[in-house]
């Protein structure tokens, strides 16, 4: 949230930049409220005004990984699946994930199941047919929230499936 940088600052205001529930009592004398303020330690004199324009959150760190695979068929049809994914830490927790195709040429598509495009590790499919000899990508972004509506991009995620059909197994 980060507290305001000029006029008033509340003691429920400080309580919610620490994470602590509207009612709790804060203290200044407290130690994670010195070391937001960024003050020395006990006996240093610190008022409201060292909180100024001070945060404690910690950004969130992503990483985004794509995912390459190959399917070999000896004829038929069926579903070839692909499984990017982002791992997420820090922030604030409760994160939610939203995931988009920034460039689809091959026009691979999102499963609907409970691996969506709203799901850290999402599934992508597409169906082959006897015959295929095809390289299908894609790259995607997803787009991280944690609880305290802090967002994280994470983009240029390549996947990338290689589908060589009629090979003898």
């Amino acid at each position: 949230m980060t507290l305001p940088a000029s006029g008033p600052i509340g003691f429920t205001q400080l309580s919610v930049e620490l994470g602590r529930a509207g009612g709790a009592t804060t203290s200044l004398n407290e130690s994670v409220v010195r070391s937001l303020a960024q003050v020395g330690g006990a006996g240093t004199v610190i008022s409201m005004s060292s909180l100024r324009g001070k945060s404690a959150y910690t950004p969130m760190v992503v990483n985004g990984y794509g995912d390459v695979d190959e399917v070999f068929t000896n004829g038929g049809s069926g579903t070839a699946y692909l499984h990017p994914y982002v791992v997420a830490s820090q922030g604030s927790g409760g994160y939610t994930y939203l995931w988009s195709f920034t460039s689809n040429p091959s026009s691979l598509a999102f499963d609907t199941g409970t691996f969506n495009n709203t799901h850290s590790n999402p599934t992508l499919k597409k169906g082959y047919t006897r015959y295929m000899n095809t390289v299908w990508d894609a790259t995607l972004q997803c787009v991280i929230t944690d609880s305290t509506n802090h967002t994280v991009t994470v983009s240029g995620i390549a996947v990338q499936m290689t589908i060589t059909s009629d090979v003898p197994l």
